[in-house]
């Protein structure tokens, strides 16, 4: 009866330390490799990107928005806000809405003026292909 609890637990201990030792192979060595950015999955989106870039105190702003092969309208509205020091959003300092574009790509661009600091632009959108979706993110910059 010893033997078999003897050999249950030797069993068991080696179990243990080949999943171990797969975690560990199957582990990334390089820290850039750890942190990979997580993918939305949306019904009707391809794909949002946000861009926030600065010079001579214009905060300057851009956006994209892809639906997927059938988007018959993509209607956004873009907010560019300051982040303030514990991490609070102030007021709206610029908002555009209804920027629109009835096929499967939105193209926008704009500027406001600002002073330095930390700034968050942020999209809030409805992609239609069929059914309307809705979609929001979010890029910060500092200035």
């Amino acid at each position: 009866m010893k033997s078999k609890r003897w050999l249950a637990m030797m069993l068991a201990a080696i179990a243990l330390l080949n999943f171990g030792a797969f975690s560990l192979a199957d582990s990334p060595t390089d820290g850039a490799e750890a942190f990979k950015p997580i993918q939305r999955r949306w019904t009707n989106t391809a794909s949002i990107r946000l861009g926030l870039s600065f010079s001579n105190g214009q905060a300057n702003c851009t956006g994209s928005i892809t639906g997927y092969s059938g988007t018959s309208k993509i209607v956004a509205t873009f907010t560019l806000q300051r982040v303030n020091a514990n991490g609070t959003l102030s007021n709206p300092i610029a908002t555009w809405s209804n920027v629109t574009a009835e096929s499967d790509m939105l193209l926008w661009s704009r500027s406001n003026s600002v002073s330095s600091g930390t700034y968050r632009l942020t999209v809030n959108a409805a992609v239609t292909r069929g059914s309307t979706e809705y979609v929001s993110t979010y890029t910060e910059a500092t200035y």
